[in-house]
């Protein structure tokens, strides 16, 4: 039986050996005993964190604006805050005489987003912010109460699903996608918080090499990609390696 800690920082660490490991004696599995890292899961990235709008001038012309959100961790309801906070500061006699209104919430029922503006959206935009939220079509401005619904269920909690690959060890399926998944955990640490997993009951898994020169570890999503953690967030990853003849226990 060996252990393996892995040390590095972002969504990704690996280490090679030289030389390689000889597991040629034996079928061997691995287990993931330990995970440490922080909480900086950026669900509003560049490239994905603008919003296009419009608003009709005194002589009846469109004039069109653009509004950034810092990359960061977002709730609906502080994305609410900082889209409405910039309109306010942007036309403020408009707001306080209410000829300008915006309201970004959760529909119970159906649990999409619904807007109820009095600006024209235009979430068609390639960097647009729109379907984080699950919108993905220009909104027109509607009368003050009416909401309009997105197309679909936003997706800003979908990186904290987060799911731990190891290049060494047989493939499973995420959906229909080829995954080799040897861990999985959801984040509900505020951000900065640190971040640890020590499973109770580990669950091997078969190693598919007879010599291993580098061990990999990554953080993806449900869609393979990595997580977005900042580039300097530490990570550690501890491995049990054991050779499959000697145990009876849980295997995958």
């Amino acid at each position: 039986m060996r252990t393996y800690t892995l040390i590095g920082k972002g969504p990704e660490v690996s280490v090679k050996f030289a030389p390689g490991v000889d597991l040629s004696n034996d079928v061997y599995e691995i287990a993931l005993v330990h995970l440490s890292t922080v909480h900086t899961i950026r669900n509003v990235k560049d490239g994905h964190n603008r919003l296009h709008y419009e608003v009709v001038e005194g002589d009846g012309a469109p004039a069109s604006y653009m509004l950034s959100i810092s990359p960061g961790t977002y709730t609906l309801e502080d994305i609410h805050h900082r889209i409405s906070n910039n309109l306010h500061q942007q036309f403020p006699s408009d707001f306080a005489e209410k000829k300008h209104f915006f309201e970004l919430e959760a529909d119970p029922q159906t649990n999409k987003v619904r807007v109820n503006t009095s600006f024209t959206l235009r979430f068609d935009h390639a960097e647009s912010i729109g379907p984080l939220l699950g919108f993905s079509k220009t909104v027109s401005p509607t009368p003050f109460g009416v909401y309009v619904a997105a197309d679909a269920a936003p997706t800003i909690v979908k990186d904290f699903e987060v799911f731990v690959t190891c290049n060494v060890i047989e493939s499973g399926y995420i959906n229909h996608r080829i995954a080799h998944v040897l861990y999985q955990f959801h984040v509900n640490d505020l951000p900065a918080a640190i971040v640890e997993e020590r499973p109770a009951e580990k669950i091997f898994h078969r190693v598919t090499r007879r010599w291993i020169d580098e061990i990999s570890i990554r953080l993806e999503n449900a869609d393979g990609h990595l997580i977005p953690l900042y580039s300097e967030t530490p990570l550690t990853c501890t491995l049990l390696v054991r050779p499959r003849s000697n145990y009876n226990g849980a295997f995958f």
